[in-house]
């Protein structure tokens, strides 16, 4: 089952919105709630502590078919991990997250930690915003050419070992990659599809087109 999650970070272009409109779940994260009704989509749950959503909005809300679930602005949780762990609840085994990148590093990097969650649990998880695209992955991977010109691989553990790259404009053979590397920042596909492969490690790929 597939779900979109909009989060509040920057706005997701209306286009990008669209494209994941017919999820069979949609849950706003706060102010995401903002970016789906100004896009014409009401989500299909709310969740948050409600401190970033205009009152009016939020009573639209609760006027129609949508549920609203709200914690304690004072909690251990960020709303866009609540929203995560309801889908995953849910039995989604496909969920985008989009408005989870934006101005605040620490919640652009906390949202990019939370993809450990569904990744352990063998659900597929993806960030994207109109530039960018994240995910994790373990071995082998074959990243295929669409809409993104580079690619990056960030060690998501300590070290991703005997890293191979093959069909892409900077290739590896049996590389040990550690965390402090930049070596495999903004490569480039040489073919349509780019396998990625390592004997031992999670990665982190990061597909941008700029």
């Amino acid at each position: 089952m597939k779900c979109l999650i909009v989060s509040g970070g920057n706005a997701p272009s209306r286009d990008l919105m669209l494209k994941y409109s017919s999820s069979n779940l949609i849950i706003a994260a706060d102010k995401g709630a903002s970016y789906l009704l100004e896009c014409g989509i009401i989500p299909h749950v709310l969740i948050g502590d409600f401190d970033s959503l205009d009152q009016d909005k939020l009573t639209i809300l609760q006027n129609v078919n949508c549920k609203v679930i709200k914690y304690n602005k004072e909690k251990d949780f960020t709303d866009t991990e609540s929203c995560l762990r309801y889908a995953m609840e849910a039995s989604c085994d496909d969920i985008t997250i989009l408005g989870a990148i934006g101005t605040r590093i620490d919640h652009t990097l906390a949202n990019i930690n939370l993809l450990c969650i569904p990744f352990n649990e063998g659900v597929n998880c993806i960030i994207e915003d109109e530039r960018n695209r994240i995910f994790l992955t373990r071995s082998p991977l074959f990243l295929k050419k669409d809409d993104k010109k580079y690619f990056s691989i960030f060690p998501h553990t300590d070290e991703l070992t005997g890293l191979n790259i093959v069909g892409a404009k900077f290739e590896l053979k049996n590389y040990n990659l550690n965390k402090n590397s930049t070596l495999t920042i903004s490569n480039e596909f040489l073919n349509d599809v780019v396998k990625i492969d390592f004997n031992k490690g999670t990665a982190l790929i990061i597909e941008s087109d700029d």
